[in-house]
């Protein structure tokens, strides 16, 4: 039976715990946090379950569990209580290795040979060990960026120092930062030295032809 680790809810806490089971496709209970969203509840399009029963798919998209595992095509289905992510398919998409044993699983890029994913064996499921302050589905819904003194300098079209420095507060950079000597702006005000006198006398046109490049 295809192996799948299940990633179940617990009650909006940080932790999921994850289990075996046999399916194909990551299901959901929400669409928060997910990109690339396609609306198809209107497509009627149901799953079954192992009882018979059936539960209709409203909306398909990607999530981002971590920096390093994108999950694509996941399953927003209503009534869940659960999200549930498949093994099976996690490796035919982004071609990872997965491996368990009694106390851990392991989610790995062979050619990186680097752990991206862990979870941690409890009462027979596997607890996914996400981020710290990072629940399913919000894992890609923060980010930071810190631009440096010297890009701004280039984005603005290379002003002073002393221009930057009014800025720091808007642009959230130290005001003490050190930029690096800028070889545009040092090649800008280069002035171009004067042509060396030449008593040359064409007897011809094209004889000599100069160029000021």
């Amino acid at each position: 039976m295809k192996k799948s680790l299940s990633l179940i809810n617990d009650n909006g806490s940080d932790n999921f715990h994850a289990s075996m089971a046999g399916a194909n496709q990551h299901l959901t209970v929400s669409i928060v946090g997910m990109f690339s969203v396609v609306d198809v509840s209107s497509l009627n399009i149901t799953i079954s379950h192992p009882n018979g029963t059936l539960a209709t798919i409203s909306h398909i998209g990607n999530l981002k569990l971590t920096n390093n595992i994108m999950l694509y095509d996941f399953l927003m289905v209503h009534g869940y209580c659960v999200s549930l992510l498949f093994v099976n398919k996690l490796i035919r998409d982004s071609k990872m290795f997965v491996s368990f044993d009694e106390e851990k699983c392991y989610i790995l890029d062979l050619t990186m040979q680097k752990i991206l994913g862990t979870g941690s064996e409890s009462e027979g499921l596997y607890l996914f060990d996400m981020p710290p302050k990072c629940s399913l589905g919000e894992s890609n819904m923060a980010m930071s960026f810190n631009v440096s003194k010297l890009l701004w300098h280039n984005r603005l079209g290379h002003p002073a120092d002393q221009v930057l420095a009014t800025l720091h507060n808007n642009l959230k950079f130290s005001k003490s930062a050190f930029v690096h000597v800028c070889e545009v702006c040092y090649k800008a005000k280069q002035a171009r030295e004067l042509f060396p006198l030449s008593d040359h006398k064409s007897k011809k046109l094209g004889e000599l032809v100069h160029l000021d490049l």
